[in-house]
């Protein structure tokens, strides 16, 4: 694939491979399936032992002009840069990101591109603009599991609070399998520093600092999960031992530092910022240096909560003990 191709179709859709030729002719199925067959498929394999680059193969010759590989073996970049990298090489209108395991409901194009087109009409021309939904979890052979992702996260979207960019400073709404973004947002991530912590996120974070996330709370996708799933949807399972407590409050230490880390860097990458999303993104820049008790501060003036008096309070000590060992000279 050339470093820079423009899509003759208005959608592209971008699918990042490894190992996944056990799932993955359920998903293209799914793709050829669509209500909306105005797209075309890029696919950028990070080095696949599996039959994973035969099934692509097969598809691109059943579906000829439309399935775009890029097979690497020698560089492994991951699912965040390997995204990150299949970005850079459209200009469609529309991009929606596609996990290779997953199982697309026939509507689901249909339904992103109306919702971007509808904000699009309400905003300027570079307005950045995403559009995600929720997902029906599902297990291994796509048999429902307790809850969509929305309710098994607690993400509530009717009220608006959990899709602030107080709140998605610390937990991302935005299901990158269910994600599509105009072309606006698209090459503001031409340049993604590496601080981000997944190109969703990032994103998510774009869309509602400059312009606007929509967020449907239809299901348009089955989100499966098996013992490969790099993010997936688990619910969470209170710790019983002293260890597991201990390990626990590490790790969201060690996450709160990273989503702090995220935030100083977008805060950086696209300042000047609008002053509503400056207001709450620029006391995180000397977060790292504060005390505990201007951590504190700085959380509750941003309004940088989390739902729940136990997960605020869990979020609250991660913050204000948050371990930077990275910090800049």
């Amino acid at each position: 694939m050339n470093d820079t191709s423009e899509s003759r179709a208005p959608i592209a859709i971008l699918m990042a491979t490894f190992n996944g030729g056990r799932f993955l002719r359920d998903q293209l199925d799914s793709l050829w399936r669509q209500t909306r067959q105005d797209f075309e498929l890029y696919v950028r394999d990070d080095g696949s032992s599996d039959e994973t680059l035969n099934l692509l193969r097969t598809a691109a010759t059943a579906h000829p002009g439309r399935l775009h590989i890029d097979a690497n073996d020698s560089v492994r970049l991951g699912p965040k840069q390997s995204f990150l990298a299949l970005l850079r090489r459209t200009d469609a209108h529309y991009i929606a990101f596609c996990d290779q395991d997953d199982f697309w409901l026939p509507h689901k194009l249909e339904r992103l591109v109306s919702a971007i087109e509808r904000a699009e009409s309400t905003l300027t021309v570079d307005a950045p603009v995403l559009c995600c939904s929720d997902a029906t979890v599902a297990d291994a052979t796509l048999q429902p599991m307790d809850g969509t992702f929305f309710e098994r996260h607690g993400i509530r979207v009717s009220d608006g609070r959990d899709l602030a960019l107080s709140r998605l400073l610390f937990r991302n709404f935005a299901i990158g399998a269910t994600t599509m973004v105009n072309r606006a947002l698209a090459r503001r991530c031409h340049h993604v520093p590496e601080a981000a912590i997944m190109h969703d996120w990032w994103m998510a974070l774009i869309a509602t600092a400059l312009g606007r996330a929509v967020v449907l709370t239809e299901p348009l996708i089955i989100y499966r999960q098996h013992s490969s799933n790099v993010v997936g949807s688990r619910l969470r399972v209170f710790p019983r031992t002293w260890d597991q407590v201990a390990g626990y409050l590490e790790l969201s230490r060690v996450g709160a530092a990273r989503c702090v880390a995220q935030a100083v860097a977008f805060n950086e990458h696209f300042a000047p910022l609008p002053p509503q999303s400056a207001r709450i993104l620029e006391p995180f820049a000397s977060f790292a240096e504060q005390g505990w008790m201007r951590r504190a501060s700085t959380l509750i003036r941003s309004r940088a909560f989390k739902p729940g008096l136990a997960l605020n309070s869990l979020h609250l000590y991660a913050c204000i003990t948050a371990p930077f060992r990275h910090q800049r000279p």
